[in-house]
Protein backbone atom coordinates (compact mmCIF):
# COMPACT_ATOMS: atom_id res chain seq x y z
CA UNK A 1 0.00 0.00 0.00
CA UNK A 2 2.69 2.16 0.44
CA UNK A 3 4.42 2.04 -2.55
CA UNK A 4 1.01 3.17 -4.06
CA UNK A 5 0.32 5.97 -1.73
CA UNK A 6 1.46 9.28 -3.37
CA UNK A 7 -0.27 8.11 -6.38
CA UNK A 8 -2.97 7.94 -4.40
CA UNK A 9 -2.49 11.40 -3.27
CA UNK A 10 -1.43 12.43 -6.54
CA UNK A 11 -5.30 11.09 -8.13
CA UNK A 12 -6.69 12.72 -4.90
CA UNK A 13 -5.25 16.37 -5.31
CA UNK A 14 -6.17 16.09 -9.12
CA UNK A 15 -9.68 15.19 -8.58
CA UNK A 16 -9.91 18.07 -6.07
CA UNK A 17 -8.42 20.46 -8.46
CA UNK A 18 -11.17 19.33 -10.78
CA UNK A 19 -14.11 19.85 -8.79
CA UNK A 20 -12.29 23.47 -7.42
CA UNK A 21 -12.22 24.38 -11.26
CA UNK A 22 -16.07 23.66 -12.09
CA UNK A 23 -16.97 25.06 -8.73
CA UNK A 24 -15.09 28.56 -9.27
CA UNK A 25 -16.99 29.03 -12.45
CA UNK A 26 -20.41 29.57 -10.33
CA UNK A 27 -21.99 32.62 -9.72
CA UNK A 28 -20.81 33.04 -6.26
CA UNK A 29 -16.90 32.46 -7.12
CA UNK A 30 -16.77 33.57 -10.09
CA UNK A 31 -16.40 37.49 -9.02
CA UNK A 32 -13.31 36.81 -6.58
CA UNK A 33 -10.86 34.79 -8.41
CA UNK A 34 -8.63 35.11 -5.53
CA UNK A 35 -10.35 33.96 -2.98
CA UNK A 36 -11.50 30.94 -4.77
CA UNK A 37 -7.71 30.38 -5.44
CA UNK A 38 -6.80 30.69 -1.63
CA UNK A 39 -9.60 28.00 -1.17
CA UNK A 40 -8.50 25.88 -3.41
CA UNK A 41 -4.90 25.82 -2.26
CA UNK A 42 -6.22 25.14 1.70
CA UNK A 43 -8.31 22.50 0.61
CA UNK A 44 -6.09 21.00 -1.12
CA UNK A 45 -3.71 21.07 1.97
CA UNK A 46 -6.44 19.73 4.00
CA UNK A 47 -7.56 16.65 2.10
CA UNK A 48 -3.83 15.70 1.25
CA UNK A 49 -2.38 16.14 5.17
CA UNK A 50 -6.27 14.43 6.48
CA UNK A 51 -4.90 11.34 4.15
CA UNK A 52 -1.45 11.53 5.25
CA UNK A 53 -2.49 11.40 8.97
CA UNK A 54 -4.71 8.50 7.98
CA UNK A 55 -2.41 6.46 6.54
CA UNK A 56 0.50 6.20 9.23
CA UNK A 57 2.49 3.42 7.49
CA UNK A 58 3.85 6.16 5.46
CA UNK A 59 6.56 7.59 8.14
CA UNK A 60 7.93 10.48 5.64
CA UNK A 61 4.64 11.78 4.35
CA UNK A 62 3.90 12.42 7.88
CA UNK A 63 7.47 13.84 8.93
CA UNK A 64 8.26 17.40 8.62
CA UNK A 65 9.51 17.03 5.40
CA UNK A 66 6.29 15.74 3.92
CA UNK A 67 4.15 18.11 5.40
CA UNK A 68 6.63 21.02 4.40
CA UNK A 69 6.51 19.64 0.69
CA UNK A 70 2.40 19.40 0.79
CA UNK A 71 2.55 22.92 2.02
CA UNK A 72 4.93 24.40 -0.91
CA UNK A 73 2.80 22.42 -3.45
CA UNK A 74 -0.60 23.51 -2.27
CA UNK A 75 0.25 27.33 -1.09
CA UNK A 76 3.03 28.59 -3.51
CA UNK A 77 1.08 29.39 -6.05
CA UNK A 78 -1.45 31.30 -4.03
CA UNK A 79 1.35 33.42 -2.54
CA UNK A 80 3.03 34.23 -5.94
CA UNK A 81 -0.76 35.44 -7.54
CA UNK A 82 -0.79 37.53 -4.62
CA UNK A 83 2.67 38.73 -4.59
CA UNK A 84 1.78 39.89 -8.52
CA UNK A 85 -1.40 41.65 -7.07
CA UNK A 86 0.43 43.29 -4.58
CA UNK A 87 3.16 44.73 -7.14
CA UNK A 88 0.18 45.56 -9.72
CA UNK A 89 1.14 43.44 -11.96
CA UNK A 90 -1.09 41.36 -13.87
CA UNK A 91 -2.93 37.90 -12.76
CA UNK A 92 -5.41 37.53 -14.95
CA UNK A 93 -3.73 34.05 -16.48
CA UNK A 94 -2.37 32.88 -12.93
CA UNK A 95 -6.63 33.74 -11.21
CA UNK A 96 -7.75 31.46 -14.34
CA UNK A 97 -5.30 29.04 -15.32
CA UNK A 98 -4.49 27.59 -12.07
CA UNK A 99 -6.08 24.59 -12.38
CA UNK A 100 -4.63 23.36 -16.04
CA UNK A 101 -2.23 20.78 -16.67
CA UNK A 102 0.16 23.13 -17.63
CA UNK A 103 -0.17 24.94 -13.97
CA UNK A 104 -0.19 21.29 -11.92
CA UNK A 105 2.82 20.01 -13.65
CA UNK A 106 4.37 23.26 -12.76
CA UNK A 107 3.58 23.00 -8.94
CA UNK A 108 4.90 19.56 -9.32
CA UNK A 109 8.01 20.23 -10.40
CA UNK A 110 8.61 23.36 -8.11
CA UNK A 111 7.94 21.39 -5.13
CA UNK A 112 10.51 18.76 -6.38
CA UNK A 113 13.21 21.73 -6.82
CA UNK A 114 12.29 22.60 -3.56
CA UNK A 115 12.41 19.52 -1.79
CA UNK A 116 15.69 19.09 -3.01
CA UNK A 117 17.32 22.33 -2.77
CA UNK A 118 15.51 22.17 0.99
CA UNK A 119 17.56 18.45 1.40
CA UNK A 120 20.49 19.22 0.30
CA UNK A 121 21.32 23.05 1.48
CA UNK A 122 18.60 24.83 3.25
CA UNK A 123 18.09 22.56 6.59
CA UNK A 124 21.80 22.30 6.78
CA UNK A 125 22.26 25.78 7.12
CA UNK A 126 19.25 26.50 9.25
CA UNK A 127 21.00 23.59 11.38
CA UNK A 128 24.44 25.87 11.85
CA UNK A 129 22.71 28.71 12.31
CA UNK A 130 20.51 27.69 15.23
CA UNK A 131 23.41 25.92 16.58
CA UNK A 132 25.36 29.59 16.63
CA UNK A 133 22.40 31.12 17.90
CA UNK A 134 21.85 28.79 20.53
CA UNK A 135 25.53 29.00 21.35
CA UNK A 136 25.59 32.74 22.00
CA UNK A 137 22.43 32.66 24.55
CA UNK A 138 24.28 29.59 26.19
CA UNK A 139 28.01 31.11 26.39
CA UNK A 140 28.83 31.63 30.01
CA UNK A 141 29.89 34.89 31.13
CA UNK A 142 32.90 34.06 31.68
CA UNK A 143 33.80 32.99 27.98
CA UNK A 144 34.69 35.83 25.18
CA UNK A 145 34.50 36.08 21.83
CA UNK A 146 38.46 34.27 20.40
CA UNK A 147 40.82 37.58 20.30
CA UNK A 148 42.74 35.83 17.36
CA UNK A 149 39.48 35.75 15.22
CA UNK A 150 39.02 39.21 15.59
CA UNK A 151 42.27 40.58 15.29
CA UNK A 152 42.74 38.58 11.96
CA UNK A 153 38.97 40.18 10.96
CA UNK A 154 40.21 43.73 11.89
CA UNK A 155 43.66 43.22 9.72
CA UNK A 156 41.45 41.85 6.69
CA UNK A 157 39.17 44.62 6.80
CA UNK A 158 42.44 47.07 7.29
CA UNK A 159 43.43 45.94 3.71
CA UNK A 160 40.58 46.29 2.30
CA UNK A 161 40.17 49.86 3.67
CA UNK A 162 42.43 52.20 1.07
CA UNK A 163 40.39 50.62 -1.85
CA UNK A 164 36.55 50.69 -0.44
CA UNK A 165 35.68 53.48 -3.03
CA UNK A 166 36.50 50.68 -5.57
CA UNK A 167 34.16 48.49 -4.10
CA UNK A 168 31.08 51.19 -4.18
CA UNK A 169 31.55 51.56 -7.79
CA UNK A 170 31.77 47.86 -8.61
CA UNK A 171 28.50 47.78 -6.73
CA UNK A 172 27.22 50.58 -8.74
CA UNK A 173 28.35 49.03 -11.91
CA UNK A 174 26.71 45.91 -10.84
CA UNK A 175 23.15 47.32 -9.85
CA UNK A 176 23.10 49.53 -12.98
CA UNK A 177 23.98 46.49 -15.24
CA UNK A 178 22.15 44.23 -13.90
CA UNK A 179 18.82 47.24 -13.78
CA UNK A 180 19.60 46.90 -18.03
CA UNK A 181 18.89 43.35 -17.94
CA UNK A 182 15.82 43.14 -16.51
CA UNK A 183 14.70 46.11 -18.22
CA UNK A 184 15.30 44.80 -21.48
CA UNK A 185 11.83 42.05 -20.62
CA UNK A 186 9.81 45.11 -19.67
CA UNK A 187 10.70 46.95 -22.85
CA UNK A 188 10.09 44.58 -25.47
CA UNK A 189 6.57 44.38 -24.59
CA UNK A 190 5.96 48.34 -24.90
CA UNK A 191 8.15 47.59 -28.58
CA UNK A 192 5.32 45.17 -29.18
CA UNK A 193 2.74 48.14 -28.80
CA UNK A 194 4.80 50.32 -30.72
CA UNK A 195 5.33 47.92 -33.39
CA UNK A 196 1.39 47.73 -33.68
CA UNK A 197 1.26 51.07 -33.74
CA UNK A 198 -0.02 52.47 -37.35
CA UNK A 199 0.85 55.23 -36.68
CA UNK A 200 4.75 54.96 -36.06
CA UNK A 201 6.36 52.53 -38.63
CA UNK A 202 9.86 53.46 -38.24
CA UNK A 203 9.38 52.24 -34.29
CA UNK A 204 10.64 49.14 -34.79
CA UNK A 205 13.87 50.27 -36.39
CA UNK A 206 14.49 52.22 -32.91
CA UNK A 207 13.23 49.56 -30.50
CA UNK A 208 15.77 47.72 -32.11
CA UNK A 209 18.51 50.67 -31.52
CA UNK A 210 17.85 51.30 -28.27
CA UNK A 211 17.56 47.73 -27.03
CA UNK A 212 21.03 46.86 -29.02
CA UNK A 213 22.58 50.26 -27.30
CA UNK A 214 20.86 48.83 -24.00
CA UNK A 215 22.24 45.30 -24.04
CA UNK A 216 26.25 46.12 -25.14
CA UNK A 217 25.88 49.60 -22.09
CA UNK A 218 25.05 46.96 -19.58
CA UNK A 219 27.81 44.51 -21.22
CA UNK A 220 30.32 46.87 -20.82
CA UNK A 221 29.37 48.12 -17.01
CA UNK A 222 29.77 44.78 -16.60
CA UNK A 223 33.14 44.05 -18.19
CA UNK A 224 34.39 47.72 -16.54
CA UNK A 225 33.20 46.54 -12.87
CA UNK A 226 35.01 42.60 -13.00
CA UNK A 227 37.77 44.44 -14.36
CA UNK A 228 37.97 47.01 -11.62
CA UNK A 229 37.07 44.12 -9.12
CA UNK A 230 39.94 41.88 -10.29
CA UNK A 231 42.59 44.69 -10.21
CA UNK A 232 41.55 45.52 -6.59
CA UNK A 233 41.70 41.93 -5.48
CA UNK A 234 44.89 41.28 -7.42
CA UNK A 235 46.27 44.45 -5.49
CA UNK A 236 45.01 43.21 -1.91
CA UNK A 237 46.49 39.86 -2.73
CA UNK A 238 49.71 41.40 -3.37
CA UNK A 239 49.80 43.50 -0.57
CA UNK A 240 48.86 40.39 2.08
CA UNK A 241 51.69 38.58 0.20
CA UNK A 242 54.54 41.46 0.62
CA UNK A 243 53.64 41.71 4.32
CA UNK A 244 53.83 37.82 4.48
CA UNK A 245 57.47 38.05 2.78
CA UNK A 246 58.55 40.71 5.12
CA UNK A 247 57.67 39.02 8.62
CA UNK A 248 59.74 36.25 7.02
CA UNK A 249 62.88 38.32 6.01
CA UNK A 250 62.14 39.75 10.02
CA UNK A 251 61.75 36.42 11.75
CA UNK A 252 65.19 35.12 14.11
CA UNK A 253 67.26 32.54 12.18
CA UNK A 254 66.51 29.83 15.65
CA UNK A 255 62.25 30.25 14.12
CA UNK A 256 63.53 28.03 10.74
CA UNK A 257 64.74 25.54 13.33
CA UNK A 258 61.65 24.83 14.62
CA UNK A 259 60.11 21.52 13.41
Amino acid sequence: MSCFFPLLLVCLDVCALHAISLAQLSPLFISHPLLTLWGAGLIRAFLLISLTFAHPGDQWMSSFGGLQSLGVLCLHFPIYTTLLRVLGLSTMEELWGWHSWERVLQGYVVTAVAWLYWSQYASSLLISSGRYISSLFTRTPSEKPEQETITLLSRLMGYLKPYKWRFVVVLSLVFVSSYGEMAIPQYSGRMADWISNEESPDAFTEAIIFMTLMTFASAVLEFVGDLIYNVTMSNIHTSVQEVVFQAVLKQDITFFDCP
